[in-house]
Order: C-alpha cells, then sequence, then structure tokens
C-alpha cells in the first residue's frame, strides 16, 4: 500500500454530503491524489478565508447539498482549521491527514520540506529505515537513499566535491534546506573544504555556474599563455577538478545550454581541444547553429517523456532558448532549418493544447510550495519566503521564455539569477492574468473587474494588508519602461519604509501589438530597448534599496497568422485576436460550431464569462494576415518566467 492508497482510503463509497479535511501538509494537493478525486467527481474547495468561502458555498454549493447525490470536499490547512463554519461541522465528516502519521519513524521539520516526487521515492525506501531516527539520521538516510547522495560522506578533497556538485546541478536535484544545512556542516569538517563557500555551492545551482565560470576563466588565461600549466596528474591544483572524465563531458552541453558563459579574446592555440568547447573562437552566426541544433535535440527527446506540468515547465524553458536562437540567426536561417522549426513547433502546439483542455482544471489546486505552479500563487510564495524582508515584484507584461532568453543575456553578466516557470491564467490576457498575480487569487473572484486593469493597485494592497503589511508600506505602478529611466519617478524610492512593491514594465506588451514583422521585428526592436538598459537601472536600485527582487510576466505572446473575422457585432464581451469571451454559453458554442476554435473549460473563471480559443497559430483576424498577439492557449503564451534577482559576488554593491 503506498502513501497515496492510504490517503485515498477516506474516501471510498459511501461518502457523506460533506467532508472536511484538516491537512497541515497539504497532501490533498498532490497532483495525482487531485485527479483520483477528481474522477470520481468530488468538489474540492480550499478554505482559506471565511468571507471567501461563505461567498462561494452560497453562489455555488448550498442548493447542490440540498438536491444529494453530491459530495463537497473542504480542504483546510493548519492556519484555518479552527475559522471553519459550524454549519459544515454538523453536515460533514473530518478527516485528519498528517505526513507524520505516513512515516512516524522520520524527523517530521525534513520531512515537511520534501517535494511530492520525493516522498513518492522515500516510500519506495522506507522499509529500509531502522529505529525512529533524529534530525541528523534522517538527513543521512534522505542523502543516501533518495538524493543519490551515497558516499558524500567520503568526500575529502575539492575534486570529490565538485564531481559530486556537477553530477548533482546536471540531474536537477534540489536538496531540500534541511538537507542542505546538514550536508555543509559535514564538509566543513573536511581541512580541504573548509575555505569553500560551501553553503552557496551545495544550495543554488546558479552560484555553482558563477564559482565554475569564474574558475574556468583563470585556467584558460593561464592555460592559454603556459600550455604546462596544469597536469592532468596535479590533484592539488584549484583547477583539476576540470580534466576529470565526469567533468569533461559535460562541460559542451553547459556552454550550449548557457549555463557556462564562452571566453571571448583567448588565443586557443595553445589549448587543449577539450578546453576549446569553452572558448569563442567560432563566428556567433556557428554557435548559434550548435545552440539551435542542441535545443532542438533536447525539445525532441523532452517531447517523448512522460507530459506532466513539471515537464512542460522544462519544456518551456528549452523551447525559449531554442526560439531565440533561431531568431538570433536571422538572414542566416536557411529554408531547410525553417521547416524544420515549422514542423517542431507544430508538434509541441498540438501536444500542449491537448494536454492543457486535459490537465488544467486540477492544477489551480496545486500547492505553492516548494515553487508557485500558477501566477497567482506568486504572492503567497513571496510572503511564506520573506515575511521579514523587502521585496519588489517587477512584472514584465507579456514577456514569454522567447524573450526571456534574450533579455536574461545582459542581465546575467552582473546578477545572479535563479529561474523558474509559472502557468498564467486562461484566457491569457492582462486583465485576467496580470490581476490574478496582483489579486493572489483566481479569476473567480474579481468578477467585478474581471475586463478592467483598474482594480490592480487595490487588489495588491489588500492582499498584503491581509497578511499583516500595512497598506501604507505598498507601493503599486504600471506603465514603466518607457523613455529614459528615472529613479525619481519610481514610487518604491521615495519612502523607505516600503516593504513590498509591485512595478509593471508594459513595453514588451507594447511591441508586441506594434510589431508588423512577426517576431524577427520584435526581436529586433527589444534588442533596441535592452541597449537602454532601463531593466538594469531598475534592478540596480532595488537591488541597492534592499530589496528581494523577483522578475515575472503575465502571459506570452504568439505569432499567428489571420483565419478570417468572426462578426458578431456585440454578441462577444471581448473581441481579441486570439480569445473571445461571451456572457452565454450558448452563444459561445454556437460561434465554435462556425469557425476553427476552441471552447474552453472556463476553468474559476466567473459565471457568464465563456471563452473561445483561436488553435495554434491562428487569430481571428484578416485571412493570411500575420500578428503577435496573445490570449490562447500556446505554450508560449501560458507558460511564463518566473525569476529570483540577485547581485553576483563580484558585483554586490
Amino acid at each position: 500500500m503506498t502513501w497515496r492508497d492510504e490517503v485515498l482510503k477516506y474516501f471510498a463509497d459511501p461518502l457523506p454530503a460533506v467532508m472536511i479535511i484538516s491537512d497541515p501538509d497539504r497532501l490533498l494537493q498532490e497532483k495525482k491524489i487531485l485527479d483520483q478525486l477528481l474522477e470520481k467527481n468530488l468538489e474540492i474547495v480550499a478554505f482559506e478565508d471565511s468571507i471567501r468561502f461563505r461567498y462561494l458555498f452560497e453562489a455555488t454549493y448550498r442548493d447542490r447539498l440540498k438536491k444529494g447525490n453530491f459530495c463537497l470536499v473542504v480542504h483546510v490547512t493548519e492556519e484555518w482549521v479552527h475559522h471553519v463554519p459550524y454549519f459544515l461541522y454538523q453536515h460533514g465528516e473530518i478527516v485528519e491527514l498528517r505526513l507524520a502519521d505516513l512515516f512516524p519513524r522520520l524527523n517530521l521539520p525534513v520531512l515537511k520540506q520534501l517535494t511530492f516526487e520525493q516522498i513518492d521515492a522515500l516510500d519506495a525506501v522506507y522499509g529500509q529505515v531502522q529505529g525512529t531516527l533524529s534530525f541528523a539520521e534522517t538527513c543521512d538516510f534522505l542523502l543516501r537513499k533518495l538524493f543519490k547522495g551515497s558516499g558524500y560522506e567520503e568526500i575529502e578533497t575539492k575534486d570529490h566535491l565538485m564531481e559530486f556538485l556537477f553530477r548533482k546541478y546536471i540531474e536537477g536535484i534540489v536538496y531540500p534546506d534541511a538537507l542542505v544545512v546538514y550536508l555543509v556542516k559535514r564538509l566543513k569538517e573536511r581541512p580541504a573544504l573548509s575555505d569553500l563557500p560551501l553553503t552557496e555551492l551545495v544550495s543554488s545551482d546558479s552560484c555553482f555556474y558563477q564559482y565554475v565560470q569564474k574558475e574556468w576563466e583563470q585556467l584558460v588565461k593561464r592555460k592559454s599563455k603556459d600550455p604546462q600549466f596544469v597536469k592532468e596528474t596535479a590533484p592539488d591544483n584549484p583547477y583539476s577538478y576540470f580534466y576529470l572524465p565526469g567533468v569533461k563531458a559535460v562541460l559542451d552541453n553547459l556552454f550550449l545550454e548557457g549555463k557556462l558563459t564562452r571566453l571571448s579574446g583567448i588565443n586557443a592555440r595553445f589549448l587543449p581541444k577539450w578546453m576549446q568547447v569553452g572558448v569563442a573562437s567560432k563566428t556567433g552566426s556557428k554557435q548559434k547553429e550548435e545552440q539551435l541544433a542542441y535545443f532542438t535535440g533536447k525539445l525532441k527527446a523532452l517531447l517523448q517523456e512522460e507530459l506532466t506540468y513539471k515537464n512542460w515547465l522544462n519544456i518551456a524553458q528549452v523551447y525559449g532558448e531554442w526560439k531565440h536562437a533561431s531568431l538570433a540567426l536571422g538572414a542566416t536561417f536557411n529554408d531547410e532549418l525553417d521547416s524544420q522549426a515549422k514542423q517542431l513547433e507544430k508538434q509541441i502546439d498540438d501536444q500542449f493544447q491537448d494536454w492543457i483542455c486535459s490537465y488544467y482544471q486540477s492544477m489551480i489546486r496545486l500547492p505553492y510550495v516548494p515553487f508557485p505552479v500558477m501566477v497567482h500563487h506568486i504572492p503567497h510564495y513571496l510572503q511564506m519566503k520573506k515575511k521579514k524582508k523587502k521585496v519588489a515584484l517587477v512584472v514584465l507584461d507579456g514577456m514569454s521564455f522567447v524573450q526571456w532568453a534574450q533579455i536574461k543575456q545582459p542581465l546575467s553578466v552582473r546578477y545572479q539569477l535563479e529561474e523558474r516557470g509559472v502557468f498564467a491564467w486562461v484566457p491569457t490576457i492582462t486583465s485576467v492574468s496580470r490581476q490574478a498575480i496582483f489579486a493572489g487569487e483566481p479569476p473567480f473572484y474579481f468578477a467585478d473587474s474581471l475586463f478592467t486593469t483598474q482594480k490592480e493597485e487595490a487588489r495588491w494592497k489588500s492582499f498584503w494588508e491581509n497578511q499583516r503589511v500595512s497598506r501604507l508600506h505598498v507601493t503599486f505602478e504600471k506603465g514603466l519602461g518607457q523613455g529614459k529611466y528615472d529613479r525619481t519617478q519610481i514610487t518604491a524610492f521615495k519612502k523607505p519604509t516600503v516593504l513590498r512593491a509591485g512595478l509593471v514594465i508594459d513595453t514588451i506588451d507594447q511591441l508586441m501589438h506594434g510589431a508588423i514583422q512577426g517576431m524577427p521585428g520584435m526581436y529586433e526592436e527589444l534588442s533596441l530597448w535592452l541597449k537602454n538598459r532601463y531593466l538594469e537601472q531598475l534592478l540596480d536600485d532595488l537591488l541597492q534599496s534592499g530589496f528581494d527582487v523577483y522578475i515575472t510576466s503575465d502571459h506570452g505572446n504568439k505569432e499567428s497568422i489571420g483565419i478570417g473575422k468572426i462578426s458578431e457585432g456585440v454578441l462577444a464581451k471581448t473581441r481579441g485576436e486570439r480569445v473571445r469571451i461571451y456572457e452565454k454559453k450558448l452563444l459561445r458554442d454556437r460561434a465554435s460550431e462556425q469557425f476553427p476554435s476552441i471552447g474552453w473549460n472556463d476553468v474559476a473563471l466567473p459565471e457568464n464569462c465563456h471563452v473561445l480559443l483561436a488553435k495554434n497559430d491562428q487569430a481571428f483576424i484578416i485571412k493570411d494576415q500575420i500578428v503577435i498577439s496573445h490570449g490562447g492557449i500556446s505554450l508560449e503564451e501560458v507558460i511564463v518566467p518566473f525569476v529570483r534577482v540577485a547581485w553576483k559576488k563580484n558585483d554586490e554593491q
């Protein structure tokens, strides 16, 4: 019996009218458990605010409960368990789900930091646990059995450590904070490692690659001047780990992916062939062709794997790099490459469209820990991580992972970037998805302002007020990014007491809607804007003012071709290029029958809001006209960047 079976046994038939699930560890938010409960047609509602819950209950569920043949699952986390209305207790059963009950022999604070995938792996090896383990014993067990860290206790030299960490980051292994603390403590006991920045190296891939980049620069510069410098047989040399077979084998891919940067101005004549992969000795277009080929192969491989939401987040990042490489090639992008690219893009569009239509509904119930999954999770995540710090959220309106791949190139020179992806709200329009970011909740809860952005500031301040941050310490501003940067015009800098700052840069969205030469034209326009360094100067000032800085987007964009306008007069409430919203489902369904389109399932949208979406790369505009727009459900529109920005060590002010 798996841990999921232990949870699901509480939902066996016959079911009561109401089930109140006390779940401090959020086990009910695990994707596979959610899917199975939804297959049983259970209605799962999170109890996160008594007023909002009462509104939702009266509007949606009270009458249905009276009719019977229906089970409402009220999901309550620990902080809200004493706020559940008495009338619910009268009608329902109470179930308590506890991680400690599933794995009682392990240290609970460590357990709570595991992801659900890690809990799956733990379930398979839990039988090997002997006795009740302490904090240190639990960390040791997890490192050896879950995280392929067997042998970590044998790390004695820098070579051993670096090889261990290369493997960790290439395989995408993320340690919970407790394991980082434990492992660093153990490593500090080794004399040969005591001078290294162990916490940074073990906890952060961006810190690790930044460290490797610096050492690569030092090694290559010295080696290019002195061919005898660093022998493979010199284990005490600080750069000798680069000569390890396991490290040599992965360097090429790390440079292609951009995790490491090739060095310019180096005479490669004295360098061995394996070392030349990290030197910019080829033409720029040749390197872009290599990158394009690499990312093409990686995308094809990823599309063969099981397509979970986490895999799609990974695919979106790789896709952004792939498309950026193709745009950077420009005129050298020949017909054969263009044909192959279009085929791959169509495959991605088709597979993502099928997937999102089937699985998007269950995603809105996923937790925002350890990282946000949807854009409305972001403020909750910021509150959880930064309760006592100043936080700034910079929203680059309309930015997809394609634009982010272009934007991050100048930023990565000076900033440490921790990149992830999040899902935008559908329809992917500003008034829906951006408002969800600043409200911290799904669109259902802001029906009165669904088609305007006028209440974003009020919702942003209200969210933080509910988190006990006075609105006097919260700022919001939009319309940024135009003209020359001027610090004095940024509200967040006018008072030192500001703790939460929301900032919207509209430039990308404006470039998108003004693009008349498709993606290549937008690429060039964005390059010009980046040269003004508006974003860099803003980030500099935010970091210097003590803010912890995050960048995200409300939606991406898609180059589309017109299939013809839908002429319906005023029947549609919103008439976008890739989306139309109707007040009545009948009207939406009628339009869907008449035009190639998708009738969306209207997940978490207000009543009387029924969405019609254009397919793949199509738009409801003049036939064969090209446009860059948004509103639909393509990968480029739906999955957007979520990035933490910090100084690199040598750039701290």
